[in-house]
């Protein structure tokens, strides 16, 4: 077959060259918006009135799922800055008010840093987590009312249209991050991770709910890494803070304060659940029963080097109720105060307990090698820190601490004088 020849006039040509200008000239316009989130960072701020298209604090996004929006797009990592202020998942192009299906979904390699002073601020760089509070918020329609007892929330009227969950995390891997936020008034949870290993850090989850699994977070098939969070006045049946299925979490220096739930008022493990938790401390949670931890179902959580005080429970296992060949294994812990008792194993589970303070141990099949029974002597009851005097300094296992725990939950150094107290805090390194 023969070419059939072409052609093209000199109008069609200047057409074309026309065209072709057109195009690039809207190309690079496209780019030149863009450039910023191929850069790496997008700014967020409540308070902005420039341009808002996330370029610099003064021209950054209201809102936060704009910004997401455009990394998700955009060539990674990103970072998204958020200025202090409360933002809505029901907020932003796209996006339905009141719609309690809408939630913050983090994206691998992006991440969201909070605690930032923001465009009418001095210095907009300017960064402290709990001055500048950044607030990720489930309160759709702004109208919570304040409860006493978080055991109340599931019932207070005013939150049956919150979000239900405020953050998701679904099939994320360690690039996707949350640093220095409040997530607070999820319906289902405060955030749900479903087969996801994301990186939290310096964040609080306080007053969520759930009428079955994880208060404040829920873990399915998850294994995220958790350090410096809060986990406070959180509230549900299974896990008042957090509920793990599957997973193998690990919590670095992470407090527990005030969660309640029917099972596990902090945390409750289920079905071959692996966590590691590591210099935390547990107080004041509650449950009918496991007060603070309930190990159900093939569950051998590590715990080293924490503090569980002041937990209780209506029936059993004030700090840990352990069900259906569980194994828990603690060192280096103190188990102190807690009603109406400490361990508990059912149904052929069995806890490994070595170099640790537990109240009342003595005489109890896991109360093992280095484990002693007395007065931790705390500062106080508001105070975990160890007195001068206590039994539990320098009495830890120093090879039980793994290599990469190198500080306190204060920040102190983890080891002093040579040998590892027991407890999340260290004497002598005040």
């Amino acid at each position: 077959m023969k070419a059939v020849p072409m052609h093209i006039s000199g109008e069609n040509c200047i057409t074309h060259r026309k065209n072709f200008r057109i195009l690039l000239a809207s190309c690079l316009l496209v780019a030149a918006m863009r450039s910023t989130i191929v850069a790496g960072t997008i700014y967020v701020d409540s308070r902005a009135d420039g341009s808002n298209n996330g370029s610099s604090w003064a021209d950054a996004y209201k809102y936060l799922q704009d910004a997401l929006a455009d990394a998700d797009s955009a060539e990674k990592p990103v970072e998204i800055l958020i200025a202090q202020g409360v933002y809505k998942p029901d907020q932003g192009r796209g996006k339905n008010p009141n719609d309690r299906g809408t939630t913050f979904q983090m994206i691998n390699g992006v991440a969201f840093k909070g605690g930032f002073a923001g465009s009418d601020a001095p210095n907009p760089d300017a960064r402290d987590i709990r001055l500048y509070k950044t607030v990720l918020s489930g309160d759709l329609t702004g109208n919570d009312v304040a409860v006493n007892d978080p055991r109340d929330l599931l019932d207070e009227s005013t939150r049956t249209e919150n979000s239900y969950h405020v953050v998701t995390s679904n099939m994320t891997g360690k690039t996707a991050v949350l640093d220095g936020l409040t997530i607070t008034a999820g319906s289902r949870n405060g955030m749900y991770n479903k087969r996801g290993s994301p990186v939290i850090i310096n964040c609080t989850f306080s007053e969520n709910c759930a009428d079955r699994w994880g208060g404040g977070m829920c873990n399915e098939n998850g294994s995220p890494s958790l350090s410096h969070c809060i986990f406070s006045r959180n509230l549900a049946q299974y896990g008042g803070g957090i509920w793990n299925f599957k997973g193998a979490p690990i919590l670095t220096c992470c407090t527990f304060t005030g969660n309640s739930a029917t099972y596990g008022g902090a945390i409750y493990n289920y079905d071959n659940s692996h966590p590691q938790m590591t210099c935390c401390t547990f107080t004041g949670n509650s449950a009918t029963h496991g007060g603070c931890i309930y190990n159900n179902k093939n569950c051998r959580p590590i715990v080293t080097n924490c503090t569980l005080t002041g937990n209780s429970a209506n029936s059993d296992g004030g700090a840990m109720r352990n069900l259906h060949y569980s194994s828990p294994i603690l060192t280096n812990c103190i188990l102190w105060g807690n009603s109406p008792d400490e361990i508990i194993d059912y149904f052929m589970s069995s806890s490994t307990v070595s170099y640790s303070y537990v109240q009342g141990g003595t005489g109890n099949p896991w109360f093992g090698k280095g484990c002693i029974d007395g007065d931790p002597l705390f500062f106080g009851a508001n105070n975990l820190r160890l007195s001068p005097g206590s039994p539990c300094i320098d009495a830890g296992d120093n090879s039980a601490v793994p290599s990469e725990i190198t500080t306190t939950i204060d920040g102190m150094p983890r080891i002093f004088n040579g040998t590892v107290d027991m407890g999340a805090f260290e004497a002598g390194s005040i």
